[in-house]
């Protein structure tokens, strides 16, 4: 018979006087704050302690306190995968491009057997943070090589990526992709 060890639940004892999410590395204090079980509870999440559960937390908690998350903005979404932001996103009224590996990118790759991969659409379709003619509307899906990012993916408002450093190949690779997605995709300013 195999034991499985399951820890115990830390208690949520971060009152929230502590600031949150106020570095960009995975920290359990801000797990442990009342602001991530709130912005868990934004994308029907259940208080999830992991890593790409903080990533989307952090995505989220920043570009809310940067008030971008707006009617009439724009957003990018680098290796979307499963991600429920667009739809999120896309149910405070802004406009979303989400794009994610094209097909002979990821056929080599466990891409698509891990459910970490968005081939359309609807597939980042949720009635339950955005309405489905108001996701129509506002929420675009294409294929983009993020070592490669295509001119015509210009202008945004704000952009993000969650959990794609990996899939890359390298840290320069990394770095050069924050650069072309800085230089070449947000507006000036």
């Amino acid at each position: 018979a195999q034991r499985l060890f399951i820890p115990r639940l830390p208690a949520m004892n971060n009152d929230g006087a502590r600031p949150f999410m106020p570095y960009s590395n995975c920290s359990t204090a801000d797990m442990l704050h009342p602001r991530y079980r709130e912005l868990c509870s934004l994308i029907l999440s259940p208080l999830v302690f992991h890593r790409k559960m903080w990533e989307w937390i952090f995505v989220m908690h920043h570009l809310f306190e940067a008030r971008v998350i707006a009617r009439g903005n724009r957003g990018i979404c680098f290796g979307v995968g499963s991600e429920s932001l667009p739809a999120l996103f896309a149910g405070h009224g802004a406009t979303i491009t989400a794009t994610d590996a094209p097909p002979e990118v990821i056929e080599s790759s466990v891409w698509t057997e891990s459910g970490q991969h968005a081939a359309s659409r609807d597939s980042l379709r949720n009635q339950q943070l955005c309405p489905n003619d108001q996701f129509d509307d506002l929420v675009t899906f294409r294929y983009c090589d993020i070592n490669a990012i295509d001119v015509e993916l210009s202008d945004f408002d704000f952009a993000w990526s969650s959990c794609c450093f990996e899939h890359l190949g390298s840290i320069e690779a990394g770095m050069q992709f924050v650069i072309n997605c800085v230089e070449k995709c947000l507006k000036p300013g």
